[in-house]
């Protein structure tokens, strides 16, 4: 079983903030008014990808899906 602590939870959320495209969308979907939502995980794991390999983290992402 798999343990996330809070350290790990800032962490990810530090790595997403530096893909522009994702701390985008999630500034702005509240204001969809969708009574629940969530971003699919395949730009979330590019973006991790990316920035543990050196890459810009918005590279190779070729959609990312709001739902």
């Amino acid at each position: 079983m798999l343990t996330v602590n809070r350290q790990d939870t800032e962490h990810l959320r530090i790595m997403l903030k530096n893909n522009q495209v994702i701390n985008g969308i999630l500034r702005r979907a509240s204001g969809l008014q969708m009574p629940s939502w969530y971003l699919g995980a395949g730009c979330i794991a590019q973006t991790v990808w990316n920035l543990k390999h050196g890459f810009d983290p918005m590279q190779n992402i070729a959609d990312y899906d709001l739902v």
